[in-house]
Formats: structure tokens, C-alpha cells, sequence
């Protein structure tokens, strides 16, 4: 195997992006998570058709390449594989900006968008963007964190936040319920979970599955 060392990252726009300096620092760490990328292949892989030689996907802030490769060990064309990230140090993954994709309306068969979603000033915004670019019928995956583990009598539980500062859950900027991601939005709940990973912390996340009508 042969390693290679990381030298120029390309940097996007920002705009409407939460904590982008703390996400830049983490590349020369290399801190990869894998089980949070076993997760979400493993997601993938309960939801589509086993047959995915024609099935297009983007991933939105996948980092590194590991969840592309992950992909392509689905069985996914690496052609019909695409990626955006604010920053980029590879040809696999496109400099983008989540809130205004450059791909055409139902462009995509599945949108993975795992830990990502917390990190945008405007999620409302960037979820409908992530809807427009998938086709009828297509799948969403979106994943966050909660901050304090879940009261399961309440749905309210399961709301989105973003902090002004990452490591402070008391920055709190703003809170989306379901109900306010979901409003107005040409897209149905397919699958909602809970889990908990032993990654860095043992904090609980949603995995919120939509199908676009």
C-alpha cells in the first residue's frame, strides 16, 4: 500500500457553513470515522436495489475518500459517484457549497449527508437544496448528533441544533424540530433511527431516511 502525503487543499465558498476552520484542521490528523462511515454504507445498503451498477449518488461532506470507496464496494459506478465538500484535496471530491449545489434538479438516485447537516447555518435551506438535486422515489440519508440523551415520549427530542461554538452544546444558535426540516418539503420520512457509536463520545444521533415524492 502506498501512502500519500496530503499538500494543497482547495478551498470553496463558506458561506452559510458553520465551524469550517475546525473541519480543515482535521485533515492533516487524518481522523477518518470509520464507524460512522460503516454506519452509513451500512444504511445505504438496507434501502437500495441490490443491483446499483446504475444508481447515481452524491455524497455531501464526506471529508476524505473512504465513504466513496465505501460506495463503490456497494456496487456503485464510480462515474455515477459524486461528492462535494467545502474543501477538497482530491479529484474524487468536488469544492462545493451544500446550499447551492452546481448539479441539475433530480440529478441523483441517492444524497448521503452523515454529521454534516448540524454544520449549516441555514439546514432549512440546505435540505431543501439537497431535495431539489434527487430524483423521484430517490433516497436521503441525513445524520446528527442529539445533545443530551433522548426523552423517547418526545419527538422534540430528535431536533436539529447548530452551535456557534463546536465544543460548547450550550452555544446553541438555533433548534429545527421534524416538523420544521420536513415543512413544505416534496419528501416523506422512509426510515427514522436512534443509535449511539463509540466514537470520541457516546452521544446519541438521529438517522433521518427521506423519500422524495
Amino acid at each position: 500500500m502506498t501512502l500519500v502525503r496530503i499538500r494543497g487543499i482547495s478551498s470553496g465558498t463558506t458561506s452559510s457553513v458553520l465551524h469550517s476552520e475546525y473541519s480543515k484542521s482535521h485533515f492533516s490528523g487524518y481522523t477518518s470515522a470509520k464507524k460512522r462511515i460503516d454506519f452509513l454504507l451500512s444504511r445505504v445498503d438496507s434501502i437500495l436495489p441490490q443491483n446499483r451498477k446504475n444508481t447515481t449518488a452524491l455524497s455531501i461532506g464526506p471529508r476524505y475518500e473512504s465513504e466513496l470507496y465505501g460506495l463503490l464496494g456497494l456496487g456503485f459506478k464510480r462515474k455515477n459517484i459524486e461528492a462535494v465538500d467545502t474543501f477538497s484535496y482530491s479529484p474524487m471530491i468536488q469544492v462545493g457549497n451544500v446550499h447551492n449545489l452546481k448539479f441539475q434538479s433530480g440529478a441523483f438516485d441517492l444524497i448521503v449527508c452523515g454529521w454534516t447537516i448540524a454544520y449549516s447555518e441555514k439546514p432549512l435551506d440546505a435540505i431543501k437544496e439537497i431535495v431539489r438535486v434527487t430524483k423521484p422515489s430517490g433516497k436521503i440519508v441525513l445524520t446528527w448528533d442529539l445533545l443530551k440523551p433522548i426523552q423517547y415520549s418526545s419527538l422534540d427530542a430528535l431536533a436539529l441544533y447548530n452551535k456557534a461554538e463546536i465544543n460548547d452544546p450550550n452555544s446553541i444558535l438555533s433548534t429545527y424540530s421534524l416538523d420544521n426540516l420536513l415543512s413544505g418539503l416534496p419528501a416523506k420520512i422512509y426510515r427514522l433511527e436512534i443509535g449511539k457509536l463509540k466514537f470520541n463520545s457516546n452521544s446519541e444521533f438521529v438517522t433521518l431516511i427521506l423519500e422524495k415524492d
